[in-house]
């Protein structure tokens, strides 16, 4: 297999035209001599968008610009992402993120000493608005990991396993089936059609060195929905499917869910988002997800509960630093 039409590189993207103007520059900075493919699936943006990618599309041919009609919704787009591309290897890529230098290069190099795997898993940093490194190894891994084992993957992605941009997906072995439509409007189709790839033909590639910066932004959008009938529910269906150990989903799961009751609690925004999406869908609702964790009922619901100014405060100063030093919540955790 040679590097011609290796890689298409898919962003989906919606009304994030600053961002992805940055996204493409580090795309096209690192295509020199490689015939590779960006497909960008504009979802009905009512921004800049067109006139951000209209400007590299006149030197760089290679990117594929579609504009939706209306605007289908973030998992829609993904697949409209798929379907319209037509390389080998699907890269999938958030409109906020940024390739470090050589990182096309690297990534097939990567898939060549690998034998081309199925999937391959590229590790990142994650960057504040002003590019400063806050961490910079996202994926905790000191050298590559392959393996046939799913199980071991999602040990070593832990719970970082939904970040868009770290997967390389190799096309013929998508298959788009009642199960990933189902995932619509799940805010994760990303992770089912990933674990879908694993379930047929479970060759994994993980690599350790960092290609990619991650934006870290505040997402108030997300909320306890997103996380129980997506992430949570799509890890534990898999479980059941045989594809996962109990115990390797118990222990991400249980991570999801303590790492997001933090980030919910950081500010009074993010807290009103919470007990918002708490009213609408129930407390049954979410203690039918979480009842299993001791941690739910020790730190999670206690941080639910009380008033918001005490939770911030928690959160932001006592309770970020009990999770990171007490030795029980590193054994939870």
């Amino acid at each position: 297999m040679d590097n011609k039409s290796l890689i298409s590189i898919c962003i989906p993207t919606y009304n994030r035209a600053s961002y992805l103007d940055n996204a493409i520059k580090s795309i096209v900075e690192n295509s020199d001599g490689l015939n590779i493919e960006l497909v960008i699936s504009n979802n009905a943006s009512t921004d800049n968008t067109t006139e951000i990618v209209s400007k590299y599309r006149l030197k760089y041919p290679f990117i594929k610009y579609y504009i939706n009609d209306e605007n289908v919704g973030f998992d829609s787009n993904i697949l409209l992402c798929i379907q319209r591309s037509k390389g080998r290897y699907i890269w999938l890529f958030g409109d906020d993120d940024i390739l470090k230098t050589d990182a096309i290069k690297e990534a097939i190099k990567f898939l060549k000493n690998n034998n081309y795997p199925t999937v391959a898993i590229i590790n990142w940093e994650l960057v504040d608005l002003n590019g400063v490194i806050m961490r910079d190894h996202v994926i905790n891994a000191d050298k590559d990991v392959y393996t046939d084992n799913p199980s071991i993957y999602l040990h070593t992605v832990s719970n970082k396993l939904a970040f868009i941009s770290s997967m390389i997906i190799k096309k013929e072995h998508i298959n788009i089936d009642q199960s990933i439509e189902k995932l619509v409007m799940s805010g994760y189709i990303q992770v089912g059609i990933l674990f879908n790839v694993i379930k047929a033909s479970p060759y994994i590639a993980i690599m350790a060195k960092v290609l990619i910066a991650q934006t870290a932004q505040e997402r108030i959008g997300d909320n306890i929905g997103n996380y129980i009938y997506g992430i949570h529910a799509i890890l534990w269906s898999y479980q059941r499917q045989g594809l996962f150990s109990y115990s390797i989903v118990y222990n991400v799961t249980n991570k999801i869910m303590i790492n997001f009751i933090f980030h919910q609690s950081r500010t009074l925004e993010s807290r009103m988002n919470m007990h918002n999406m708490i009213k609408k869908f129930g407390w049954g609702f979410l203690i039918g997800a979480y009842y299993r964790y001791p941690l739910f009922w020790l730190l999670c619901l206690p941080l639910i509960l009380v008033k918001d100014k005490l939770a911030i405060f928690l959160t932001n100063n006592v309770v970020d630093i009990i999770r990171n030093r007490v030795i029980i919540l590193k054994k939870w955790c």
